[in-house]
């Protein structure tokens, strides 16, 4: 097939269409496929241009389609385009919700396995991930998170869809990657899973922009996340160590100097109490694994002799009656596993400041092996920044200090409603198919319609 710039594609169809009789059937027949503007979306509204013209935002638009139609759409491109003056009005709004049929994505409530997924970015920030299993005691996400139980959290829904046989994340990189660090990548995640007509990840990730654009307030940009509070750790870029030791620097510390929306403190005495309570089985699984198959406490790791520790705790003093004696040890502690030391010599049992706590070096020694072997992206892609945040600000805080959010529900009722204008794809028949595709030639021309009923000279 050749693809035809936009622009030529205009000039080719103006020409055809003013050479059809207004009674022809055949103009009857594409009047009826015009859909007109019904989508109550965002800011949308095509009778208002701002401080432009009609031409002026046509122009941008045309460019944005343009880019959409491209096999790899460049997704900074296409954030570059939506967040100008000219696709910030009202009627720049109603053309990015002005879809049809051919715009509708199935999206469904699914789940999948947490190690067969795939990141769509290659930054993954640090303590905006690992907070979710380390601090949180409002949600208890660590609980569901030992207990595979994820799925069935609300605070861990993620935005993903299937392509080429495997899950990719759109949106909630840091709540997926949390899990991997602190649950199992056996276990089980849930989500929207938006079902995507393509296999192409920059057109799946411009359409969701396209989407979260037409719902942002008039004159404010794309919801844009960057680097956390506390340094900007990507996980791809750092050592095990490097990220144990970070989370060891920081125990005890209020999640809130990294994240404004976290809650709790750093591997606190509440935190611990909360595990023990939820998932204390599934907790010393964990431990344990991380000890004989990992081997944190080695040297280079956590550094722990659990020997030396079964000693400290369990020696007890015997005398005799000429003043002297013995330590022997006891024989609960003798018979007592290298799991139950460990636990037994947690710092709230012993009056320890948590921060030298034994379990919880072995915790961060681990946590920080785990983000190391985190899978990483499947193509080179942009920046964080230009990737879609379906639940991002999406407009200035109002007068009680409230800010407007995007909502991945909302957007997976207007993709499903075909009011996401998105998949552009204008294509014309070569001389030799020209005779077999017709239908081709006329599904080109409904294309151009759909536009058209927007963008009218």
């Amino acid at each position: 097939m050749k693809k035809i710039r936009l622009v030529e594609i205009k000039k080719i169809i103006q020409k055809a269409l003013n050479e059809i009789n207004e009674n022809d059937p055949e103009w009857e027949e594409l009047e009826l496929e015009r859909k007109p503007y019904t989508a109550n979306v965002g800011d949308g509204d095509p009778s208002d241009l701002g401080d432009l013209t009609k031409d002026q935002i046509e122009s941008e638009a045309i460019a944005l389609f343009e880019e959409l139609s491209e096999k790899q759409p460049d997704l900074k491109t296409v954030c570059d385009i939506l967040n100008k003056p000219e696709l910030n009005t009202g009627y720049g709004k109603s053309i990015l919700s002005h879809g049809n049929e051919n715009d509708k994505v199935a999206i469904s409530d699914g789940t999948f396995t947490i190690g067969d997924a795939v990141p769509t970015q290659g930054e993954i920030w640090f303590f905006k991930s690992v907070l979710f299993g380390v601090s949180d005691t409002k949600f208890k996400t660590a609980v569901a998170s030992l207990k595979d139980n994820a799925k069935s959290s609300p605070a861990l829904k993620v935005n993903y869809a299937d392509m080429n046989g495997a899950p990719h994340i759109l949106d909630g990189h840091h709540r997926w990657s949390g899990q991997f660090a602190f649950g199992e990548p056996s276990h089980i995640m849930a989500g929207l899973n938006f079902e995507f007509p393509t296999n192409t990840l920059q057109r799946a990730l411009s359409a969701l922009q396209v989407a979260i654009a037409s719902n942002v307030k008039k004159g404010s940009p794309l919801p844009s996340a960057g680097a956390t509070k506390g340094g900007g750790i990507n996980c791809f870029r750092s050592s095990p160590n490097q990220l144990a030791q970070k989370l060891l620097n920081n125990i005890g510390n209020a999640a809130t100097e990294f994240d404004g929306k976290a809650n709790g403190s750093i591997l606190s005495e509440e935190w611990m109490q909360m595990v023990l309570s939820g998932a204390e089985s599934e907790f010393k699984k964990w431990v344990e694994k991380a000890i004989r198959q990992n081997g944190v406490l080695g040297e280079s790791m956590a550094n722990i002799d659990i020997e030396k520790l079964r000693q400290d705790l369990g020696n007890e003093f015997q005398g005799d009656n000429k003043g002297g004696g013995t330590e022997t040890l006891s024989k609960e502690f003798a018979d007592m596993s290298q799991i139950d030391v460990l636990f037994a010599a947690m710092a709230e049992k012993n009056g320890q400041d948590i921060k030298n706590c034994p379990l919880r070096k072995i915790i961060c020694h681990e946590i920080g092996l785990r983000y190391s072997k985190l899978p990483g992206p499947a193509e080179e892609l942009p920046p964080r920044k230009y990737m879609p945040q379906l639940d991002g600000d999406i407009g200035p805080a109002d007068k009680s200090g409230e800010t407007p959010e995007a909502s991945p529900e909302a957007i997976k009722d207007q993709f499903e409603a075909g009011n996401v204008n998105w998949d552009i794809e204008y294509t014309l028949p070569n001389e030799q198919e020209e005779k077999n595709e017709t239908k081709n030639e006329s599904i080109n021309l409904r294309r151009w319609n759909k536009l058209a009923g927007l963008l009218k000279d």
